[in-house]
């Protein structure tokens, strides 16, 4: 098949079965080219339209976020919150004080994030296929106003200076189509942080698409115009994180 990160063709070989947490066999791929990892299973259910991913992808996304509107649910979201902080400070690392700036976050669910990066940014925006999970959190705590939320790309109505996307690129059958439209929103020099999982059994589920490497993920973002800052290891969670600066129009040019 085509590499859904570097578009290279016939350049994959099965690289291990592997028994997903619900007991299932999934068939796990890697390309040869830029060493991406990819669930083959999946991909094939699509082709025969066995899987509808977004209608998928909603329904696995409004059952793992259950809120009880009551004392409880309060205090659960204030600690998620806190504990999202770290979204600032990191963006802080890499592109300095960040009051006057805009952050867009793709694929917040509850919106933790969101309401963590509203405390210290001046707009913050969320696109997400679905926004219950966030509405029902809003329901309890409120919506801060300068905070907004769409199903789409296209309502942003400013560009963004920060991009963040905790968990989303595996989600994603045809990752250069969505980056490329993340790309379109972004301010020059706008820096982007995206955190994946790696390939291990109990994260090959069935709304995993692509499991990336150092090598991969650098390959999908040179693609759309994205240069490559860090790449971070969270080597208890078997995380990796991404972080990239869009690329400017002259150094494109060369």
């Amino acid at each position: 098949m085509q590499c859904p990160v570097c578009d290279s063709r016939d350049n994959d070989v099965r690289f291990e079965l592997v028994r997903t947490p619900q007991g299932e066999i999934n068939d796990i791929s890697i390309c040869k080219s830029c060493i991406a990892l990819f669930n083959s299973t999946l991909y094939s259910q699509i082709e025969s339209g066995s899987l509808n991913n977004q209608e998928h992808q909603i329904e696995s996304a409004e059952l793992a976020y259950p809120l009880a509107s009551d004392a409880a649910g309060i205090e659960h979201i204030g600690r998620e919150v806190a504990g999202h902080s770290f979204i600032v400070d990191l963006a802080r690392s890499f592109i300095g004080e960040v009051e006057d700036l805009t952050l867009l976050e793709v694929g917040f669910g509850p919106g933790y994030g969101l309401l963590a990066a509203a405390k210290a940014f001046k707009y913050v925006h969320g696109v997400d296929l679905g926004l219950q999970p966030f509405r029902a959190v809003c329901d309890v705590v409120g919506k801060p106003d300068n905070v907004s939320v769409s199903t789409e790309l296209s309502s942003i109505d400013k560009q963004a200076h920060v991009v963040v996307g905790w968990h989303v690129l595996e989600h994603l059958p045809n990752p250069v189509e969505f980056m490329s439209a993340i790309v379109a929103t972004m301010a020059p020099g706008g820096i982007v942080m995206f955190q994946v999982p790696m390939l291990c059994p109990q994260y090959v589920e069935s709304v995993h698409f692509i499991f990336y490497t150092d090598a991969s993920i650098t390959k999908l973002m040179d693609r759309v115009g994205i240069d490559r800052v860090d790449v971070l290891y969270d080597h208890m969670n078997l995380f990796l994180t991404f972080i990239g600066k869009l690329r400017s129009k002259s150094e494109s040019d060369i």
